[in-house]
């Protein structure tokens, strides 16, 4: 089936690149074209915005969606912006829609999506999108705001505890390029961990009587670690219920 992203940012790039389509083509603003082609000459771009019997991902931001004009009648429509409820997305003509939010490890096929919407495009959707990595689909817009912050939003945070793990094990004395590696290696390890264990359970077998895992979380706590990662998820879910402000 025809398949056209409109956006040619981190997130659409990243969509793009993972599902490989000769027929895939990508609608971007007659002034982005030149630039587009040339840093990514082996993506299809394009400046027509004809969506006729096209399944079309939009990856925009939310404060540019009022003013896309697109002509013809979509097949689907499939939102990955925050914010922008389905109600919402039929100012585009479809015959049905889908929100999705992904995260920008699509590129590697390591994606976590989320997906709710026209029960219609629910297999459909499930498919496409799981060329990008795991599929969630929800029953509900709510459960896709407030799983946003997780699929969209943790992996900056999780980025942020890496940098900060790195530049503590370069001040203990390890150089940045082993500190890096070792704290790749250990994200790594703790999602395999993550994928047969639950995490207080992950936590409780390390952590020695006496032991330098309790030393170190006993230092996480007082300094509000926990809390702090559960106001961002809020903090998250809430600013996903207004975007546009």
């Amino acid at each position: 089936m025809n398949v056209a992203i409109i956006g040619a940012g981190n997130m659409g790039l990243a969509i793009a690149q993972s599902l490989t389509s000769k027929k895939l083509r990508i609608i971007v603003k007659p002034e982005q074209l030149a630039l587009k082609c040339q840093m990514h000459p082996e993506l299809n771009f394009v400046t027509d915005t004809n969506i006729n019997d096209t399944h079309v991902i939009l990856a925009i931001k939310p404060q540019s969606f009022d003013q896309l004009q697109t002509s013809g009648k979509a097949l689907g429509v499939y939102s990955v912006m925050a914010g922008v409820p389905l109600e919402h997305l039929k100012t585009i003509d479809a015959q049905h829609y889908v929100r999705i939010m992904p995260n920008i490890a699509a590129r590697y096929r390591k994606s976590a999506s989320v997906l709710t919407g026209d029960e219609e495009l629910k297999a459909y959707a499930s498919e496409l999108f799981s060329r990008l990595g795991k599929t969630f689909w929800v029953q509900s817009e709510h459960e896709l705001n407030a799983a946003s912050a997780i699929v969209g939003s943790a992996p900056a945070w999780l980025a942020l505890l890496a940098d900060a793990m790195s530049d503590g094990a370069v001040s203990a004395g390890l150089s940045r390029a082993l500190s890096d590696e070792l704290v790749q290696a250990c994200f790594e390890s703790t999602s395999s961990l993550l994928e047969n264990c639950d995490p207080h359970t992950i936590k409780n077998k390390i952590s020695s009587p006496a032991g330098t895992t309790i030393a170190g979380l006993r230092i996480l706590e007082q300094k509000g670690i926990r809390s702090a990662f559960f106001e961002a998820v809020l903090a998250s879910y809430e600013k996903n219920l207004n975007i546009k402000q």
